[in-house]
């Protein structure tokens, strides 16, 4: 290509243009004692020329590597001689080494063809699968099959157009740069047609340039008045079929001839890197900072700014949204006119997003794939993707909250967390595993691995690993613990804190278990109304309304109800007998066990005071008080208890005394008649 030197004296002067192809370098300096400004300026097609450097002095040997066309301006002059040059560098397009001796025997440079020798000297040899042969004339081969590689750059489209009057481009040439085609249909045409002859035409004019063929020769079966437009900043490869005056061409979309600068479309915008088919095709000036590579990415952009698009149909919709990032295929489609500041990255993230949806984040294929709400965040394979009009949503996981389709509030963390939920579900959050994956109700908070997986009902926590993971229509349940309240299916109103506590109920309601393995070690069954506080508390039981306080506290009670124990191992031999009450710590006074066992009575009558029931008199440790008397006293085993009524406190005062001389006193509520 040719090269360019110049001496400016004056401002306002330009020195000649210089075309540098993908792929090849130059140099450039700038020489000389002066006083001005020299800026060296790059165009990529359009009319706009943007600055690549400023100086008001000299400047070394410098390489230019980034293709388009190149020209010096001076904006300021006052003396001196300024002196530029821009100076194409001998690149070398490829070798052939002999595999032997690591000698290069043939060189392609773009000054021409160097060959030293034979590819293989002797007799012919093998090397693995690959066979030398022997005394190979590489020169005698090159010149047989060699492609024309040569070019002829800054070529000046015919004005006013026509076939008749179009420039001819050389049949000695294979790559043709059209510098200059000041306005749409100026021409040029292709040479006499050779059979599989190639040439590649490349406008890098301000305007659509014309191509026609010489004679009568068609193209694409395009009559030969008509020809073929290429657009400014593309370029089209010609393939000889039919020879001669009256043959055909063949056409074919070149390769984009750039990969990085500003905007080659026709736009007048600044600061757009653009590459595909069609990418950014839309833009007219006014959007500036955006980067778009693949087939018709970014192609609605008008006036949109600083948006990054980069796959086949990324960001196909917008046109004046901005600060957008959309890399995968189909990636952020649909977003359009008021859309901006959203993330998509993998193919079909927040594909159908539109109109009004803004600040979404989408990572991971299909992630928010059919978003339309805003300030969502998907992060892993088919996260939220049915998500529509939801917002404020947050899933981190592979199909995490994947079903949900108008939800709000939604935080899912883990893989499959929330994923098969699909109305409602509002206000849930999800970390774990599979934790809430069923969940289609409001309110529901878990956390563990698998924690309640298969809930449906609402307002449930379930904090653990496999906490409530068996539940479905539960409603207002908290279970805070490893496999706490485990095997409940449908009932509500239970609390299970501890590891495997509330682990026997099923289907009952309103239990409560506080501590380790508390009302959770029976086989399950649906049990109601049971509380238990304290490791092993109820452990067994598989009945209803008993009431149990302190380590092993009823910890044998299996079939008996309503009973009441307070204190460490309170009641801890009772099996199946309902409606007793058991206060303090048999292992203190494991001889007198009947004294630590003293039972009160459960039913009161009504007479002239609240009096206590005499059912078999000792036989089950129950006796009958009467109110505001004098207290009585009865002997029981080797101790004795005497007991009273104060009606005006509404108390039962029991006093024991044990054959040690320990006493114990004991005040226990009685309800009013």
């Amino acid at each position: 290509m040719p090269n360019v030197s110049h001496t400016f004296t004056a401002a306002g002067e330009v020195s000649d243009t210089f075309f540098l192809p993908k792929g090849e370098t130059a140099t450039y300096e700038v020489t000389g004692t002066f006083d001005a400004t020299l800026i060296l300026e790059r165009n990529r097609g359009g009319a706009a020329w943007v600055p690549v450097l400023t100086t008001t002095d000299t400047v070394a040997e410098r390489r230019l590597l980034q293709p388009g066309t190149y020209r010096f301006r001076c904006s300021v002059y006052a003396s001196g001689d300024p002196t530029i040059a821009i100076d194409d560098v001998d690149d070398i397009l490829w070798q052939v080494v002999n595999p032997r001796t690591g000698e290069v025997v043939a060189q392609l440079n773009e000054s021409g063809l160097t060959v030293s020798g034979f590819t293989n000297e002797g007799a012919e040899t093998t090397t693995g699968d690959q066979i030398f042969s022997a005394n190979v004339d590489i020169a005698g081969i090159l010149s047989a099959t060699l492609v024309n590689l040569a070019q002829e750059t800054g070529l000046t489209a015919h004005a006013g157009g026509g076939q008749a009057d179009a420039l001819e481009l050389s049949a000695t040439k294979t790559l043709h740069i059209v510098g200059t085609c000041a306005t749409a249909a100026d021409s040029v045409k292709l040479p006499t047609v050779v059979a599989d002859a190639f040439h590649r035409v490349i406008n890098m004019g301000a305007a659509a340039l014309q191509v026609y063929g010489s004679g009568t020769a068609t193209i694409n079966g395009i009559a030969t008045g008509t020809g073929i437009s290429i657009p400014v900043g593309e370029g089209r490869d010609f393939h000889g079929g039919t020879a001669g005056a009256a043959g055909t061409w063949r056409m074919a979309t070149a390769p984009a001839t750039f990969t990085s600068g500003e905007n080659p479309t026709a736009s007048d915008a600044t600061n757009n890197t653009l590459g595909g088919t069609s990418a950014g095709a839309a833009l007219i000036a006014g959007g500036t900072g955006n980067t778009l590579f693949g087939k018709s990415a970014g192609d609605a952009l008008t006036t949109g700014d600083n948006n990054v698009a980069i796959g086949l149909d990324a960001l196909g919709a917008s046109t004046t949204g901005g600060k957008q990032v959309a890399i995968g295929y189909q990636a952020m489609m649909a977003m359009d006119t008021d859309s901006s500041e959203s993330v998509a990255i993998g193919a079909e993230a927040l594909k159908t997003a539109a109109s009004g949806s803004y600040v979404n984040v989408a990572v991971g294929a299909a992630a928010l794939k059919l978003a339309t709400g805003s300030n969502n965040t998907a992060v892993g394979w088919n996260a939220g993707t049915a998500v529509s009009s939801g917002v404020e949503n947050s899933f981190l996981g592979c199909l995490a909250g994947a079903a949900a389709t108008t939800p709000s509030g939604l935080v899912a963390i883990g893989n499959s967390a929330l994923s098969l939920g699909t109305t409602g579900c509002t206000e849930n959050t999800a970390v774990g595993w599979k934790a809430l994956r069923a969940s289609n109700a409001d309110g529901n908070t878990a956390v563990g691995y698998n924690a309640a997986a298969a809930v449906t009902g609402g307002y449930n926590t379930a904090v653990g690993v496999r906490a409530m993971e068996a539940a479905t229509s539960s409603e207002l349940c908290v279970a805070i613990g490893s496999y706490a309240l485990q095997n409940l299916t449908t009932g509500d109103h239970n609390v299970g804190v501890g590891n495997a506590a509330g682990g026997t109920n099923t289907s009952g309601a309103a239990n409560t278990a506080v501590g380790s393995n508390a009302l959770g070690g029976a086989a399950a069954t649906a049990i109601n109304g049971n509380t238990a506080v304290g490791e092993g508390a109820l452990l067994v039981c598989v009945a209803n309304y008993n009431t149990a306080i302190g380590s092993a506290a009823l910890s044998g009670v299996t079939s008996g109800s309503a009973n009441i124990g307070i204190g460490k191992y309170a009641g801890c031999t009772v099996t199946t007998t309902s409606h007793g009450l058991y206060i303090g710590d048999v292992t203190q006074h494991a001889s007198d066990y009947a004294i630590d066992s003293v039972t009160i009575a459960s039913q009161l009558a009504a007479t002239t005071g609240p009096v206590w029931s005499n059912r078999n008199t000792f036989t089950d440790r129950q006796f009958t008080a009467v109110p505001n008397s004098a207290p009585n006293s009865a002997h029981i085993t080797n101790s004795t208890v005497t007991w009273w009524v104060d009606e005006a406190g509404h108390t039962l005062n029991a006093r024991l005394k044990y054959a040690d001389g320990t006493v114990k006193n004991i005040t226990t509520p009685i309800p009013v008649s």
